[in-house]
């Protein structure tokens, strides 16, 4: 992918630190490239705020240049609502591995779907609990 489409404004310059093939590595340029074509629509960055769980997936933190938080295993989408129930006028990207979400945090994914935030959840789906700490 070519830098423009790459979303430098939004890299942290941080080594990534995810196995070869890894499929974050594509959410992490989705996310990126989304991002730039609401830059172009007008959205600034501070517009936005990103919660992850712990985990690979929680990474995506660390090389995506946002303010946010890092949440306990299970609990991103919890503290993306409080964030949104704080400034309705931010646009809260919650990251969550599947194990954060469908075993951890599934009674906060039913909950979430009730309230219906506005807010995007991508879940970071590798079929297994895998580096938790």
């Amino acid at each position: 992918m070519d830098k423009k489409l790459r979303g430098d404004v939004l890299d942290t310059g941080q080594e990534k630190t995810w196995c070869p093939g890894c499929p974050n590595y594509t959410i992490l340029d989705a996310v990126k490239l989304s991002l730039n074509n609401l830059f172009k629509k007008g959205f600034k960055r501070n517009d936005f705020s990103i919660v992850s769980g712990i985990g690979c997936h929680g990474k995506i933190f660390d090389y995506l240049n946002l303010s946010g938080v890092y949440s306990l295993h299970g609990r991103p989408l919890p503290t993306a609502m409080g964030i949104r129930l704080g400034n309705p006028n931010l646009k809260v990207i919650a990251f969550e591995g599947d194990g954060d979400a469908y075993s951890e945090g599934m009674s906060h994914f039913i909950h979430a779907g009730r309230y219906n935030f506005d807010m995007t959840l991508i879940v970071h789906n590798n079929q297994s609990f895998s580096l938790t700490t």
